[in-house]
């Protein structure tokens, strides 16, 4: 009885057509640019994510910051700390320092923002730039113009003693590097309520 052997499959590679290793080259020459921009853009954007971020959480702690320290500047509140620093004042003046007793002149510090009675644009202005101190490194690398101090208020929308509310307007520019020197236009808002008008209103 006869046996039928099979023969072995044939362990070679197809063959390609001549010029097809030429495609891949080609196709991956025009494909790799494409590729390194999209992924340019996308940490670009990812970038701009990042500081739209840092600075919002800045603008919501300055806006809740001046709305804590609005209390100090209530009807209830202002007389009897003016009469107490005034008397420090006095007495260290006396003693021969310098007038700055509480350290309160160029302070961030919204507090001492509003003892010094900064206007209002520029104390929202001071009390984000406060915010944003130790990350001013990070905002230029991420592309904020001007970094912690790029970041600007109009004081048209900005109320922080007027009304019932601190309102904060934050304006930015964030520079597109890959674009030349074109930047886009950044905004950030927040609203906190401020402390000490329910009892004011009483």
């Amino acid at each position: 009885m006869a046996r039928l052997v099979r023969g072995a499959p044939d362990a070679r590679p197809a063959q390609r057509p001549a010029g097809a290793r030429g495609y891949l080259i080609v196709e991956a020459a025009m494909a790799l640019p494409v590729y390194l921009l999209f992924m340019i853009l996308v940490l670009k954007l990812s970038s701009v994510a990042i500081a739209q971020a840092k600075v919002t959480v800045a603008v919501n702690q300055a806006a809740i910051a001046l709305s804590q320290a609005s209390y100090v500047q209530s009807a209830a509140v202002t007389a009897d700390a003016a009469t107490v620093i005034d008397l420090v004042e006095e007495m260290v003046g006396a003693l021969g320092s310098n007038d700055d007793v509480f350290g309160l002149n160029g302070s961030n510090n919204a507090l001492a923002l509003m003892a010094n009675r900064v206007p209002e644009a520029e104390m929202a202005s001071r009390a984000v730039a406060g915010q944003l101190e130790s990350q001013d490194d990070l905002l230029h690398a991420l592309g904020v113009i001007g970094g912690a101090e790029g970041v600007t208020f109009d004081s048209g929308t900005t109320t922080v003693m007027t009304g019932d509310k601190v309102v904060l307007d934050a304006r930015y520019k964030v520079r597109l590097w890959f674009f030349g020197d074109r930047s886009v236009e950044m905004q950030a808002h927040a609203e906190s309520t401020r402390w000490g008008d329910a009892e004011d209103s009483e």
